[in-house]
């Protein structure tokens, strides 16, 4: 922050980047979404005064429209697909990894059968890359599992490798986890379900310990 506060008076717009960093700390690491979605938006605003495509098309893809998706605005899914399609360029693998993993998301959620089809082959060519980072190839297991669920196979090989991969970042390694316990119980694992979510989730050995608990 320090260091956008002195290219201010040289780049009015220069708080982007520290804009942009800010937003995905409070989505991964508190995790604040609304404030993560308030960093988005002066993220966007400045990146647009500036002309900056690049940081644009990673907030929107990203971060940005995905958010109020999950947060249940339906008409995100419409402004999504735009800024997905706009921002998938051969010269970005990572951007284009992003992209598809929201397409993936969007599609566990329609149900719709083509593009869990091809959600599911992309989340297998970004996991199995080589070139993949640990996160990235974390999400791709995740949501590749997910995919399966929907499609009633199991998942929880897949499941088990993204929670490997994302246990340092607390919100998608949570949501891995959540993703490995669906799968555990819907191959008939309850009780290494519960495992799971007694090491991962926060309050979990509290709830399922409880009086008159299932």
């Amino acid at each position: 922050r320090e260091i956008c506060d002195l290219l201010v008076p040289s780049d009015p717009t220069a708080r982007r980047w520290y804009s942009s960093v800010s937003s995905y700390a409070a989505m991964i690491f508190d995790p604040t979404p609304w404030r993560a979605l308030q960093e988005a938006e002066a993220c966007l605003r400045d990146a647009r005064l500036a002309g900056d495509r690049h940081v644009e098309h990673w907030v929107l893809v990203g971060e940005h429209d995905l958010h109020w998706w999950e947060l249940g605005d339906a008409a995100a899914e419409d402004r999504l697909r735009v800024h997905l399609q706009g921002a998938v360029r051969p010269s970005s693998p990572l951007l284009q990894a992003v992209s598809a993993c929201g397409l993936a998301r969007i599609a566990c959620d329609t149900g719709d059968p083509a593009a869990l089809a091809e959600g599911a082959r992309m989340m297998r060519l970004i996991a199995e890359d080589p070139r993949s980072s640990s996160h990235g190839t974390g999400h791709a297991y995740e949501h590749w599992a997910r995919i399966e669920l929907r499609e009633g196979r199991s998942a929880v090989e897949l499941a088990t490798r993204a929670r490997a991969a994302l246990a340092r970042a607390p919100l998608p390694g949570l949501a891995a986890s959540a993703t490995l316990v669906r799968a555990l119980v819907a191959v008939g694992r309850a009780e290494d379900a519960v495992r799971v979510a007694v090491l991962d989730v926060p309050g979990a050995k509290g709830n399922l310990t409880r009086p008159g608990a299932p």
